[in-house]
């Protein structure tokens, strides 16, 4: 799988959830915690620390910008 990926499958995986939650911050309005759980996230805190991780923002500025 990394091989032909370059990612972990965990990552791959982590990369999808992010790209999907990142789309629905921009085209919607759910809340953000709904949005963590929507694509696989326990929590809120957890959604945004890896999500800050991978975009360099928080959910919440991206939003708003």
């Amino acid at each position: 799988f990394k091989l032909s990926t370059g990612l972990s499958p965990y990552q791959y995986l982590l990369k999808r959830r992010l790209e999907r939650a990142r789309s629905l911050l921009l085209d919607g309005d759910l809340p953000i915690a709904r949005i963590a759980l929507a694509v696989g996230f326990g929590d809120q805190s957890q959604f945004t620390r890896h999500f800050k991780r991978e975009f360099g923002a928080t959910p919440a500025s991206l939003r708003r910008s």
